[in-house]
């Protein structure tokens, strides 16, 4: 499988059980909390607002089949945050990271002046991908269940 293979578009209210299982399993790979309640209700606002008040949902297709997700949502005035960046293991290391984060970050640029995310240190490729993108770290106090760093990037 290439990079060619994979495709990126914007969710919908169809693609939320993928997504879903795409976020529970990843992070059971790293053995962190799923906090279902609030994963389900934060992606069906965010795929639901029609005119992107809520920010934006995408989805990594491998044919017809989700491997990976990534969203923008907003926090406060020039502010946003990635969020739900996963992709499934068989599918890292191969520069579909980049391409997802490129087009979370290439409609941020658009809306936003600073995005910030938060991490786990567990998720060491995640954090190198995100340094490489030149997101810094800085101390906030997490607003994510199961995360312990925030990073952020102003454009």
């Amino acid at each position: 499988m290439s990079t060619e293979t994979l495709s990126i578009r914007e969710a919908s209210a169809a693609d939320l059980p993928p997504v879903i299982g795409v976020v529970s399993g990843v992070l059971g790979e790293y053995e962190l909390p799923v906090c279902q309640t609030e994963l389900d209700l934060e992606l069906r606002k965010v795929v639901e607002a029609r005119d992107g008040e809520n920010g934006r949902l995408w989805v990594a297709l491998d044919g017809g089949a989700v491997v990976g997700c990534a969203a923008i949502t907003p926090i406060r005035d020039g502010v946003c945050e990635l969020k739900r960046m996963y992709l499934l293991s068989t599918y890292r290391g191969r520069g579909f990271g980049r391409r997802l984060l490129g087009e979370a970050l290439g409609y941020a640029r658009e809306r936003y002046q600073r995005v910030e995310l938060e991490t786990h240190t567990k998720m060491e490729a995640a954090r190198k991908l995100y340094g490489a993108a030149g997101f810094q770290k800085f101390c906030s106090s997490m607003r994510n269940c199961g995360c312990d760093q925030s990073m952020y990037l102003e454009f």
